[in-house]
């Protein structure tokens, strides 16, 4: 990635993603709003988890 350093860890419960159908017209924003990050780059989601 370009700016890797500025790529968020992110999650999202699985169970979320079934209430956007994949016919239906989620926008970014909707599911955005339900992922939590998790860090602010993989780097440091790996010190987080290993340290």
């Amino acid at each position: 990635m370009p700016d890797e350093e500025n790529c968020k860890v992110c999650q999202i419960d699985h169970e979320v993603l079934f209430d956007f159908d994949e016919n239906s017209e989620a926008a970014r924003e909707e599911i955005e709003a339900e992922m939590e990050v998790l860090a602010d780059n993989f780097i440091e989601y790996l010190e987080e988890l290993l340290l």
